[in-house]
C-alpha cells in the first residue's frame, strides 16, 4: 500500500497522506454509484462537498493541512551605477516625492480628515461593544466586516413589541457609504479630500432620522463644516441607535 501510495504521489503530486485518503475515497465513491448524464452535475457537486468535509476532519486530525500558495514577485531590476551628484539628486527627489500631497492640505482640511476618522474610530468601537456577544473575533475585524456582522446581528435580533428592526437596517447604506470613503482616503494620499456630496446616504439618513439636528447646518456656507456638522450628528445618533440595542441584551 505504501508503495502505490508513493507512486500515486509522485505521478498525480498528492502533498500528504490525507490529501491522498480524501482524493482516493471520493474515486471509489463516484465508482459505486452509477453515473447517468441527467445528474452527473449534481453528482459531481455532491462528491467535491463530500471531499471538503473529509478535508476538514482530516485536518483536524493532523494528517492533512493545504499549503498557502507562495508569492510570485518579479525581479529587482539595478540600476547603472551614476556619478555622486546624479545619485544625490535622485535620494533627494526620492525622499519628498508625493510629500506634496500633505503640504498642499489646509487647516481646514486636516480639520475634516480628524473629524472623519474620529467618526470612523467610533462607529467601529460602539458596533464592537455590540457585537462581541455573537463574534469573539470581532476586535480584529476590518470595518467591512464589522458591517457585515451588525447586518447578520438584525437577522438574528428579536425586536420588542414596540421596537421596528428597519429603525437599525437603516443604518447600513449611510455605513457603507462611510466605509467607501474611508478605504479610499486610508489607501491612497492622492485621493481628493471628499465634498459634502460624497455623503449623499448619510445626509438622506440624518435629515429622514432626526431633522431637527439637520436643520442646524444644512444652510452653512462653509462646505466642510457642514461635513463635519453632518458627521458628528450621525455619529450620534449611530451611538444612540446602538445603546438601544444593548439595553435589552444580556452581555
Amino acid at each position: 500500500m505504501l508503495g502505490v501510495h508513493k507512486a500515486l504521489q509522485h505521478r498525480y503530486g498528492f502533498a500528504s497522506t490525507g490529501q491522498f485518503v480524501s482524493c482516493a475515497f471520493v474515486v471509489l465513491l463516484r465508482k459505486s454509484i452509477p453515473q447517468r448524464t441527467t445528474y452527473k452535475l449534481p453528482l459531481n457537486l455532491a462528491l467535491y462537498a463530500i471531499g471538503v468535509k473529509l478535508e476538514k476532519i482530516l485536518n483536524k486530525f493532523g494528517y492533512y493541512k493545504r499549503k498557502k500558495p507562495e508569492r510570485q514577485y518579479k525581479k529587482i531590476q539595478y540600476k547603472s551605477p551614476g556619478t555622486p551628484e546624479e545619485n544625490n539628486q535622485r535620494l533627494i527627489e526620492f525622499t519628498v516625492q508625493g510629500n506634496e500631497w500633505a503640504r498642499n492640505k489646509e487647516k481646514d482640511d486636516y480639520q475634516l480628515i480628524g473629524m472623519f476618522f474620529t467618526i470612523v474610530l467610533l462607529i467601529e468601537h460602539k458596533m464592537l461593544n455590540l457585537l462581541a456577544i455573537i463574534d469573539d473575533s470581532i476586535e480584529n475585524r476590518m470595518l467591512g466586516e464589522k458591517i457585515d456582522v451588525f447586518k447578520d446581528f438584525l437577522k438574528q435580533y428579536e425586536p420588542e413589541e414596540d421596537e421596528n428592526i428597519e429603525e437599525y437596517r437603516l443604518l447600513l447604506q449611510p455605513l457603507n457609504e462611510i466605509k467607501s470613503i474611508r478605504n479610499s482616503m486610508a489607501h491612497d494620499i492622492t485621493q481628493p479630500l471628499f465634498g459634502y456630496g460624497s455623503l449623499k446616504q448619510v445626509d438622506s439618513y440624518v435629515k429622514k432620522r432626526r431633522p431637527d439636528m439637520h436643520a442646524s447646518f444644512k444652510d452653512c456656507e462653509d462646505e466642510k463644516a457642514k461635513c463635519i456638522g453632518l458627521l458628528a450628528t450621525f455619529g450620534f445618533i449611530f451611538s444612540f441607535e446602538i445603546a438601544k440595542l444593548r439595553v435589552c441584551i444580556e452581555h
